[in-house]
This record gives C-alpha cells, structure tokens and sequence, in this order.
C-alpha cells in the first residue's frame, strides 16, 4: 500500500511541476507579447510626431525636415531607449525617414506615397527596434526559454502638409489705416484661385473691374470713393489680426553667392548668361535678347532692369534682389519666366524674391508670360501697362495697380483658409 501511494505523490508531482511550467511559460508569452506591443505603441507615438514635424518643413528645406524628424524621435523612448532615426539623406524608400509627394484618395484612386523631391508634401517616418538598426530588436524576459531572446518591432506613419496661403495677391502691411492695395484706373485684376488679402485697407477705385471669387479679406475694410463706376466680383470678409507673411521662412536663407560677376550689361547683344552673384545687377536694354540659364540669379546694385523693345526668356530662375536693387521690367519688353525648379531647394517655384525695400515696377505687355511667386516683403510693388500673366502668386508689402489690360494672377492653390494644415495620412 505505501508503495503505491508513494507512486501517486509521483505522478501528482510530475504533474503538478508539468503545470506550473505551462503556467510560466504562458504568464512569459502574455508578458513578453505585452512588452512587445507596448514597445510598438511607443514606437507609432515617435513615428507619428515626427511625421508631422518633418512635414511642417519638408517645402520649405528638406535638410531642416529631417533633422527635425529626428530631433522630436529623440525625445521618445521604447523598450527603454531613446527612438533613434537614421536621416536617410540618400532618401531611400526603406529609410527611417523618406520625403515625397502624397495624393489622397479619389473615387478612381487610391491613396498613394510616392518617394521623390517632385512637389513635395509629405514625410514618411518609421521607427524601428530590430536587429539591423542602432538600438536593436526588443529584448525578452521569458522567451530566452524558449531559445527566442528578442524580437524585431516597428512602425510607421505619414504626414502631410495641405492647404495654402490661400491667397493669390497678399499685401504684408499691417496698418489698418493704410491702402495697402489701391486699385485706380481701368485694369481688369484677375485673381484666379485664391483670395486677395489685405492687413491694411482695399481701395478700389476708377472703372477698374477685379474678380476675385474666392473673396477678399482685409483688416482695414475695403471701400471706393464715391465716384467710382469700379465692378467687384467676390465677397469681402474681416481679418481679425494681421495675416502673417507665408514666406517669411525665406527671409532666414541665403543662397550661396560664389565669385562676383560685377554686372550683366547685355549692350545689345544676343547672349546667354550662367547664374550666380552680380554685384552690378543685370541691365537689359532697347533691342537686347536675353536668355539666362536655369537657376538663382543674385543681383545687387541696380537688381533687374529691363527697359525698351527687348525680350528675356527665363526658365527655371530665381532673381533673388538685394543691397539695395530692385524690380524693373517696363518699356516694351517681352517677357518670359518661369520659377526655379529645385524640389531641393527653399527657393522651388520663386521665380522673383526682392529683399530690398525700393520700390518695384512691372509695366505688362500682352507679350508677357511670368509664372511662378514674385515675392516683394518689404517693397510696395506697381503693376500697370496693359499686360497679363502676372504670376502665381504675389506677395508685396503694398500694391499699386493701374493702367489697363487684363492683369491675370492663375493662383494654384484652392484652398480658401489662410495657413497650412498639417496632419496624419496613413
């Protein structure tokens, strides 16, 4: 009898001992797994505040995105290490962090990343734990048990930067009291696209006819004298406080100036000119034919002059004016610029950026093409003659329109909200 009770306390014990290792083992999958998960959560919070700091910055300069991606991951941790982002400046696809364009979803579409410096806005961020990268894969407890000591953990978000400006004419003064767009005269102001927005007042006056359906927005008001026969497409609406400059970012880089070139003086020739840095600015005169190769134009002492019967042809340039320079383009010049194609670059789509506070002038001709923003923060800006095809864009600290002719501002954006908006794609 002893004997066979000794054998049952056997078999209860290998039971018992069998158990408590299932036991074990299952509490080390629920904990391991529970660790796991909750590094992969820590992993997607980094993934998707980096995301979205890098979007803020991804148009304006691709370098900055990164670098700030990365700074906000460092600030997070999973499995107990800070969330570490490699900058992928190559930007490979399976990168940590990859820039490119992102279109949303359509009713025959998909939503679609696409990887690439081409009209970019979006940030791609995934955050890694896996044994490739610095930090490694998660470790485990119990899984070291089972001959399994870590595990590879990541995760990935994408965000976008929408919307616009907003505006397809800005003027940047911020004194209610000043006209800071005046129109007079016979003009037809075309605003396609975008509103005309103003920190100072509208004035509207003459027999001028502006369209702008998708309105005008001011904090001084808007108003016509009295004897005014002006036609006005769009409804007004009242800013409450100043609209800040959208490119006010530019004002903090400087392109690379290299040799000083002195000046273009094309003295009626026909010529083509590489860029880079004239101290002397360029001067077009009566009868010249320009044309410049692509790129950034740095123009000092008298900035662009361009005067009499002469054509320029400028594709793919940015005239960045400064010590003291400004914007000239009268006479009957013809004229034809499209901004710099640089996804790279803070400058991409500015075809004009004058520093200087001088007054700027752009008198139309019907032979005119200007695409892309001219960009005038400090300087009032005229435009008159008879010409169209003013721009994209065109931000100035005040505006003077007259003169006649249809004045076309194609304004690329459709978004009527002043700002961009950034947020969580995928």
């Amino acid at each position: 009898m002893k004997v066979r009770h000794n054998r049952k306390r056997g078999v209860v014990l290998i039971w018992v001992t069998l158990t408590i290792m299932v036991l074990v083992a299952l509490v080390g999958l629920v904990v391991d797994t529970g660790y796991a998960l909750f590094a992969q959560q820590r992993l997607q919070v980094a993934a998707d505040a980096s995301a979205l700091a890098g979007a803020q910055f991804v148009r304006r300069d691709v370098e900055d995105a990164r670098a700030r991606a990365a700074g906000i991951a460092l600030s997070n941790r999973a499995a107990n290490k800070e969330v570490v982002l490699n900058l992928n400046s190559e930007n490979d696809v399976d990168g940590d962090i990859v820039v490119g364009h992102f279109q949303r979803a359509t009713e025959d579409e998909e939503a679609v990343f696409t990887p690439g410096y081409d009209n970019m806005n979006a940030v791609k961020v995934v955050a890694r734990r896996t044994q490739d990268h610095v930090n490694g894969a998660v470790p485990l407890t119990f899984g070291r048990i089972v001959g399994v000591s870590e595990v590879n953990v990541q995760s990935s978000a994408i965000a976008m930067i929408g919307g616009g400006t907003g505006g397809g004419l800005i003027a940047l003064n911020c004194d209610p009291e000043v006209d800071a767009i005046y129109v007079e005269g016979s003009p037809i102001l075309d605003v396609q696209g975008g509103a005309v927005i103003s920190n100072g007042q509208i004035q509207i006056g003459g027999s001028a006819v502006v369209d702008a359906p998708a309105g005008f927005w001011s904090m001084g008001g808007m108003h016509s004298p009295g004897n005014s026969e002006a036609d006005i497409t769009g409804e007004h609406h009242y800013l409450e406080d100043c609209v800040s400059d959208p490119l006010a970012f530019l004002q903090d880089v400087t392109p690379y100036y290299g040799e000083d070139l002195g000046m273009i003086d094309t003295s009626g020739a026909q010529a083509d000119f590489p860029p880079g840095y004239y101290s002397e600015g360029l001067r077009i005169g009566a009868g010249d034919d320009v044309t410049l190769d692509p790129g950034i134009y740095i123009l000092g002492g008298e900035g662009l002059q361009l005067r009499g019967q002469s054509n320029l042809h400028a594709e793919g340039v940015m005239f960045y004016i400064v010590d003291g320079g400004s914007l000239y383009l009268g006479g009957n010049a013809t004229v034809h610029m499209t901004p710099l194609q640089d996804g790279s670059s803070p400058f991409n789509g500015v075809t004009v950026y004058q520093t200087t506070d001088a007054q700027a002038t752009m008198i139309g001709t019907s032979g005119n093409t200007i695409e892309g923003t001219l960009y005038f923060p400090h300087a009032e800006l005229e435009l008159s003659g008879e010409g169209d095809g003013f721009g994209n864009q065109v931000i100035a600290n005040k505006f003077h329109i007259s003169g006649t002719g249809t004045k076309t501002i194609a304004y690329e954006g459709d978004e009527e909200a002043v700002g961009n908006r950034i947020f969580i794609v995928r």
